[in-house]
């Protein structure tokens, strides 16, 4: 193995030094603007999701009473109701 005088083995350390600081460069030029990214795309999600949220809660009751759905359901729970009036106003339970 070679000394620490050899040209050998400062080749290697300044090798090793450069590729050091290489990484710690692009380490810290690239971290920050993956925070910043992260940050803003989460604020971005966080506020989509209360516009969803509070649009689904201001139409949901429109959207629920135009439905075919909801049509059909009130449909025959108002036929269900005066069947049941019929049958009780005869004297039948």
């Amino acid at each position: 193995m070679p000394g620490p005088r050899s040209i050998q083995y400062r080749l290697t350390l300044l090798f090793f030094a450069i590729t050091l600081t290489a990484f710690a460069g692009i380490y810290l030029y690239v971290v920050p603007q993956l925070e910043t990214n992260l940050r803003e795309q989460k604020l971005r999600d966080l506020s989509d999701s209360a516009r969803l949220t509070w649009l689904s809660s201001t139409f949901e009751p429109i959207a629920r009473t135009r439905s075919p759905e909801y049509r059909r359901a009130e449909s025959l729970r108002s036929r269900s109701f005066c069947s049941r009036r019929l049958v009780s106003s005869c004297g039948t339970t």
